[in-house]
């Protein structure tokens, strides 16, 4: 039987995976997903704590960090701007951490700080919720299933969302927080199905809750019933079972039950191994069923919701030990300090409420939970000086030194250096945002995270995570688009679904083919080919709509990432989602295509291209239907209840809802005549761009606002993808000046305050949102990759780089290129400081040079070029 595949990122086990306070976790045991942490929380002594929680701005930076994350650096700001602050480097090695704190004062005066270490398990949780689970235990000789963990299920007509299985969801209480709900199997004669070893049972006792009574049929399958079939798509074992041999068929009548409770089903005694449920329409939460002789000894343990240590306290040396898990010993070589006990939900909020307590051992606030702080206390910091000191924390017994990783800055050419800190601050959050744990079918994952709030996967915000880590770490990229792929034919889901249904994975992938990686794109290309498979066929007639187009809304409510756009509130305001596709879904299933029939033809998938080429012809024709002629904008497409497709959507005064980013999406996509594309770039030219970038929705809308998350704010991931159609284009003057405006107004805020915002004002450019977002927000680090670092070479989305061999010093370059466009643009960056040599192989084209080190290399009416790049001769 083939492996299950991982979706977890190859992190260590120490790593900045708190979810509510800025510190360090440790991964306390994976099975559970118990995470360890240690929330740090400066101050002034006896007069403030700092507010470090991680969903608002207090002070405390992501500052700089390694791509493996062995050191991770934050900056605690007692005093903005660089005045007091305290910089924590964290380094590991082999599970052990070395912590070192530096408080830094550049004021006139002298300062008294301080810094509290607080310790604590925390359970694991699902979009800040926490995940209240039980354990079930059985006699031996008897089994306990999980309902949630079948092997087969029919009569279900959806994809699964957020990592779980088809009809598995959150139940505090269940057997691993999770139970099987019954009311996604919507065909009469739906079923689930489970397999196990043959056990000898007189009894099903099955757990479950329900609001009403319900009646239930199953199938119970003597042994040697089942057909050992091949392994399913997912990894997880085909339970087919056998009609061959006699099947014992039950009706169970289960009471309503608003708990979780147990019912008792007799079985005719003797080896079963396989059990099948049909809910007949009815609606339970299953948790599972114990079967065997002794099935009626079902227990279920709940698991603790508080970890209490037990504390071996030494000079300058502490053993914190919690039940069941390995203990932690901490070392420090801080003068003064005391240990304290922190009796509460909230750590944060017990240090800030007795701030003026200085004499107990034992804080209480509200709620349960416990802490152990480490009081480092008070730290005297003369003017224009600084205090150091060290906390180890060991969990095994090795001894050894822990040296520093150097942490990644980036290294650009002089004319980008201005740029450096704000990319260099972006770049740490790309790494730091990571959180542990994210559930995943029975699994606890590590999980690139956009920010610390949304503590589950994110689909869109994940590709561009991706793509951003793309020039940072290949690995940690490469990481990030594997847990969001699934195996062809996964029965639960064709990707890993949250959220909105935008198929950003594909810019990674894109990426991987310009820079050549064959083996990585090789091994993808069945995952990437099923995902997209999904989409094409939404607009083959399975979504309802007779005009061919995609629509996503069965999804979710978002089809484009954009919360608040005008036309989608439109939508959901008049409740038309099953009456109206917008424009972006059917144009990324085209640009999606494109990419991947680049792949097939790269890899050797020539059986592909047909369909790849069949869906974008019949896409592209179908996005016809919606141009609106008089706002030079596609609108999105109406339908009658019969799907049948009716005209632009229009609002109650005749205006098309859709002048914005989601009506210029055919261009991005390669659709459109060339008097269309000429009105949209017009449009996004005198409507769309403004100083600050451009806009999600035109201006001169009468449905704009400049006060809107989406509608009034400019975002860098629609900037971006218009970027690269820019550069299929051929306008790289265009493009180079989205991508400028966007670094600038990133450097001024950034630059300001230290923090990575996710969108930016209109009205004065101003940050706003999440302030340390690592996910819409990175194509910030791909541009300036693109300008101003050595050794990248940038296409759109239909041109592709076929290969690029650089030399060590990034001074010379063999380029090979494939369009399908009759004019393209392809940046390429080599190191600044003298004039370069193009020449052309093969075909032909020119060369603009752009900043010192950066050329523009532009082809017309040329499919294919390859060129030798080097320094001038003298």
């Amino acid at each position: 039987m083939a492996a299950v595949k991982n979706h977890d990122l190859n992190l260590p086990e120490w790593g900045p995976y708190n979810k509510e306070y800025v510190g360090f976790s440790h991964i306390a045991d994976a099975q559970r997903g118990l995470r360890f942490d240690l929330d740090l929380f400066p101050g002034y002594y006896r007069r403030s704590v700092m507010f470090t929680r991680t969903i608002a701005d207090g002070g405390a930076k992501l500052w700089r960090s390694s791509a493996d994350l062995k050191h991770m650096v934050y900056r605690y700001e007692l005093e903005h701007k660089d005045k007091v602050y305290c910089d924590v480097h964290f380094v590991q090695k082999d599970g052990n951490a070395e912590i070192s704190c530096e408080f830094v004062n550049n004021t006139e005066r002298p300062q008294s700080v301080q810094m509290d270490f607080c310790a604590s398990v925390r359970l694991p949780g699902f979009i800040r919720r926490k995940m209240l689970a039980a354990d079930a235990s059985v006699p031996e000789g008897n089994l306990w299933v999980k309902a949630a963990e079948y092997d087969e299920i029919e009569g279900c007509h959806r994809i699964s969302l957020d990592g779980f299985r088809l009809g598995e969801w959150l139940k505090n209480g269940a057997c691993g927080a999770t139970a099987f709900q019954t009311s996604v199997i919507t065909d009469e004669d739906g079923f689930v199905s489970y397999s196990f070893a043959p056990v000898q049972a007189d009894a099903l006792v099955l757990r479950y809750c329900a609001e009403n009574d319900v009646t239930i049929r199953i199938q119970a399958f003597p042994g040697d019933g089942r057909e050992h079939a091949a392994q399913s798509a997912g990894g997880e074992q085909n339970g087919a079972l056998s009609a061959d041999k006699a099947q014992r068929v039950l009706t169970a009548e289960l009471p309503a039950s608003p708990e979780l409770t147990t019912y008792q089903i007799d079985l005719p005694a003797g080896e079963y191994e396989g059990i099948r449920i049909y809910p007949c329409g009815q609606e339970l939460e299953l948790d599972g069923f114990a079967i065997g002789m002794e099935a009626q000894q079902l227990t279920i343990i709940q698991r603790p919701q508080v970890y209490v240590p037990e504390l071996t306290r030494e000079e300058n040396r502490l053993t914190i030990a919690y039940p069941g898990l390995a203990p932690y010993v901490l070392e420090w070589d801080a003068k003064d300090y005391v240990v304290r006990e922190l009796l509460g939900e909230d750590d944060f909020n017990i240090l800030a409420d007795n701030i003026h307590e200085h004499v107990s051992h034992c804080l209480k606030g509200k709620g349960e939970g416990h802490f152990t702080d480490l009081f480092v206390r008070p730290v005297f910091v003369k003017p224009h000086t600084s205090e150091k000191f060290k906390l180890k924390i060991y969990t095994n017994e090795k001894r050894e030194k822990i040296p520093a990783k150097k942490v990644f800055e980036f290294a650009p050419n002089p004319c980008g250096e201005t740029y450096l800190n704000s990319q260099n601050l972006m770049s740490a959050a790309m790494f730091l945002n990571v959180v542990y744990p994210v559930y995943f079918r029975g699994k606890y994952l590590r999980h690139n995270t956009p920010g610390k709030i949304w503590d589950s996967f994110y689909t869109w915000d994940s590709g561009f995570i991706a793509l951003g880590l793309m020039p940072l770490d290949k690995e940690r990229a490469v990481g990030c688009l594997n847990t969001y792929l699934m195996p062809e034919g996964d029965r639960h889901m064709p990707y890993l679904n949250h959220g909105s249904p935008v198929p950003t994975q594909m810019f990674l992938y894109k990426e991987l083919m310009d820079a050549g990686e064959e083996k990585i794109c090789r091994d993808f290309y069945p995952s990437m080919r099923y995902y997209y498979r999904y989409f094409a066929g939404l607009g083959r007639g399975k979504n309802g709509l007779k005009s061919g187009l995609v629509s996503t809304w069965h999804i979710f409510y978002n089809s484009g990432g954009w919360d608040d756009y005008p036309a989608q509130s439109y939508v959901h305001k008049n409740k038309l989602t099953g009456r109206v596709a917008p424009m972006i879904n059917t144009s990324v299933t085209i640009l999606m295509g494109r990419i991947l029939r680049s792949a097939a033809a790269w890899l050797g998938f020539e059986e592909d291209l047909a369909e790849y080429d069949g869906d974008i012809a019949f896409l592209t024709e179908n996005l016809q239907q919606a141009w609106d002629e008089e706002t030079g904008y596609f609108g999105y497409a109406e339908h009658d209840e019969t799907g049948a497709f009716t005209g632009v959507l229009r609002n109650g005064d005749g205006v098309n809802v859709n002048m914005g980013f989601d009506g210029i999406y055919p261009l991005i996509a390669g659709a459109g005549n060339e008097a269309q594309k000429k009105a949209m770039m017009e449009n996004i030219k005198k409507g769309l761009l403004t100083k600050y970038g451009v806009s999600v929705v035109d201006t001169r809308a009468p449905y704009f606002s400049s006060s809107g998350y989406w509608n009034g704010s400019i975002w860098m991931p629609h900037q971006w993808i218009l970027w690269k159609a820019m550069l299929d284009c051929g306008d790289d003057i265009f493009a180079e000046k989205i991508a400028m405006t966007a670094l600038n107004l990133w450097k001024t805020e950034t630059d300001d305050n230290y923090n990575c915002y996710e969108h930016f004002m209109l009205e004065n450019g101003r940050g706003a949102g999440f302030h340390h977002f690592s996910g819409l927000s990175a194509p910030v680090v791909v541009w300036y990759s693109a300008y101003f670092v050595p050794g990248h070479v940038s296409a759109g989305f239909r041109t592709v780089i076929r290969g690029q061999k650089w030399n060590r010093e990034k001074t010379a370059l063999d380029l090979a290129i494939e369009t399908d466009v009759s004019k393209c643009s392809i940046i390429v960056t080599l190191k600044e400081g003298g004039e370069y040599r193009f020449d052309f192989i093969k075909g032909k084209g020119t060369v603009k040079k752009v900043h010192p080190g950066t050329y523009v290399i532009r082809l017309k009416n040329c499919s294919a070029a390859k060129l030798k790049i080097g320094p001038c001769q003298e």
